[in-house]
């Protein structure tokens, strides 16, 4: 497409445009560029009607295109009234991930989705995904809504809504409440009976697992038998195998808060850093204080893995980025 040519394209053909080369994996900084030049014309996007602006919103975060101009003229038409009124479901929960994942924080959009999230007509479409995509993205950007945490929770309570979350939505879900410092007992035990039934965890990743560990003991809610499951799920299938650092350093952060000592599971952890030479590029401060804490807080002496931590924090001026806390 010429640049000429997208002027001559209305709100919906550039949309539904941007749309479709997010949905195909096509990143054409060119064409990207001339859509957002054409959505910020005066007046051009006060003729964009629902689900419009989130589609174009999803489209630059999904092909991770930060564009600040187009996307504050975005948030500000999505918060006029009558835009917003007609959002559904998706184009909601569309809208806020898009601007999470770009890490774009504008909370007056934020707090304009929560404010329509919250309207019973629109909250009862919310499914799982929705619902997960919606808090994560709430929790990414550290915006604590009440209103809408406890929304959400009334949504997912409701019958037949929590049997449709598949892994990921599950993990995403969960995560965010902790993120957020919102301990809702009931719903995480709803949760937690929900993964450990039917093999539903079978279904979890090394992410998912992590995430969903880390989560019940970040609002110290401390299930045996859910934590037992999650770290026999950790050491099967070679799973544990796919483990990345930051997931490895959460899992044994994890068990150490709950005061949960399993010894398979470290040696695993263990190993899982001792033989990644990899590893070494994904470090972090904080995630190699979590690791050591972890292994010291629950007296598991792991002589070759603490060598290993050890000479991995001695190379590279790796000490000169450490925070008090981390040293």
């Amino acid at each position: 497409m010429q640049h000429a040519a997208a002027h001559r394209l209305d709100a919906s053909a550039v949309a539904d445009t941007a749309w479709a080369y997010a949905v195909l994996g096509i990143k054409s900084e060119a064409l990207m560029a001339a859509l957002a030049e054409q959505a910020l014309h005066d007046g051009f996007l006060s003729t964009a009607v629902s689900p419009n602006i989130a589609n174009m919103a999803w489209a630059y975060a999904t092909l991770e295109i930060k564009n600040e101009p187009l996307m504050a003229a975005l948030a500000q038409r999505t918060a006029q009234t009558d835009y917003l009124q007609n959002m559904n479901a998706q184009a909601i929960s569309n809208t806020a991930w898009a601007y999470a994942a770009l890490g774009i924080s504008n909370e007056a959009l934020m707090a304009a989705l929560a404010s329509q999230t919250t309207q019973d007509a629109v909250l009862s479409t919310f499914e799982s995904q929705a619902i997960a995509n919606t808090a994560w993205a709430y929790a990414r950007m550290s915006i604590k809504n009440e209103a809408l945490m406890a929304a959400l929770t009334q949504q997912i309570m409701q019958d037949g809504v929590l049997s449709t979350f598949k892994a990921q939505a599950v993990a995403n879900t969960v995560w965010a409440y902790a993120t957020l410092g919102v301990r809702d007992e009931v719903l995480m035990a709803a949760f937690a009976q929900y993964v450990m039934q039917n093999g539903f965890l079978s279904t979890f990743r090394a992410q998912n697992v992590a995430n969903m560990a880390w989560a019940f003991a970040k609002v110290k809610l401390k299930d045996r038998k859910l934590m037992k499951l999650l770290a026999k799920r950790a050491l099967q299938d070679g799973l544990i195998s796919t483990f990345k650092f930051q997931e490895v350093a959460s899992m044994a952060w994890s068990y150490a808060t709950l005061s949960i000592k399993d010894q398979q599971l470290m040696t695993a952890l263990a190993d899982r850093i001792i033989s990644e030479e990899n590893f070494r590029k994904d470090l972090t401060s904080q995630s190699v204080a979590n690791t050591v804490w972890a292994y010291a807080r629950l007296g598991v002496r792991n002589r070759k893995l603490l060598d290993v931590l050890a000479a991995w924090i001695l190379q590279d001026n790796f000490l000169s980025s450490c925070t008090v806390q981390a040293v």
